[in-house]
């Protein structure tokens, strides 16, 4: 996968999914604006592990709807 490009891309690419990301660079509030794309995930544990142990600087951003505080979903 390894792919250079814009968050914001990757996250349409791959609704609803965890995405790993190697940061490339960041806004001035500290969010991932551009990153290397490791591997997406459909659940948080499977990309938690999937987070490099070591080296370089790595997010875990999530590319869908984050429900409003207060709302419990049911899966």
């Amino acid at each position: 996968m390894a792919k250079i490009g814009q968050v914001q891309e990757f996250a349409q690419a791959h609704p609803e999914q965890w995405l790993v990301l190697e940061v490339i660079e960041t806004n001035e509030s500290g969010e991932v604006t551009v990153g290397r794309l490791l591997s997406t995930h459909q659940k948080r544990s499977a990309a938690l592990g999937a987070l490099p142990r070591s080296g370089g600087r790595t997010a875990l951003v999530f590319a869908g709807q984050i429900p409003p505080k207060g709302v419990t979903l049911a899966v």
